[in-house]
């Protein structure tokens, strides 16, 4: 009975020290800590990606502006969800005889993260002039009106440049809230 313990315990010590050997990139950092130093992000044009996300933004309010004209729909940097999203909403106003245009006057961005060569997350401070017109009286529907909205999105890079992957609106004490991946409207 002594051997056959004697023979499991060396077994099992040569077991280990072969599955630690085997995976000895992973069994050195958490035993001795990383010895190579964590490479940073790599660099994105900020000035690049920020009139991007101008340019999406912009478009998106002549969208709104011409009652849904898919030619503006066509030239989006967006993701096919955003886009249904935004047509959605875009012919819900249209039902309720309602056109709303956007005019994006200010774009302050607010912080950007690299999490890849190819993806940023961006938090935004936008600030709107929103007309709203009766498409039966052509007349607007009260003064126009400012507000301030605060965007999160997710940009990726591809062959055509920067599209908005993702987004949300939210509240501007909430810099920190979650990673990035959000889908969201933009009431």
């Amino acid at each position: 009975m002594k051997s056959l313990l004697k023979l499991i315990a060396g077994g099992t010590a040569v077991f280990m020290l072969l599955a630690v050997g085997q995976e000895w990139d992973f069994f050195k950092t958490a035993w001795f800590g990383a010895d190579e130093p964590v490479s940073a992000p790599p660099e994105v044009d900020r000035k690049e990606v920020e009139e991007s996300l101008r340019r999406t933004l912009i478009v998106i309010g002549h969208l709104y502006g011409s009652g849904g004209d898919r030619r503006f729909a066509e030239r989006l940097a967006i993701s096919s969800a955003i886009l249904d999203e935004v047509i959605e909403d875009v012919r819900y106003l249209g039902r309720q005889h309602l056109v709303q245009e956007q005019t994006l006057t200010d774009l302050e961005i607010l912080e950007l993260d690299t999490l890849s060569a190819d993806r940023v997350e961006l938090r935004t401070r936008e600030q709107w002039l929103v007309r709203v017109l009766s498409t039966t009286s052509q007349l607007a529907i009260g003064p126009a009106q400012s507000h301030v909205s605060h965007g999160r999105y997710l940009l990726s890079r591809g062959g055509k440049g920067w599209s908005v992957a993702a987004w949300e609106m939210v509240s501007p004490a909430s810099p920190s809230d979650g990673p990035a991946g959000p889908q969201g409207s933009r009431d």
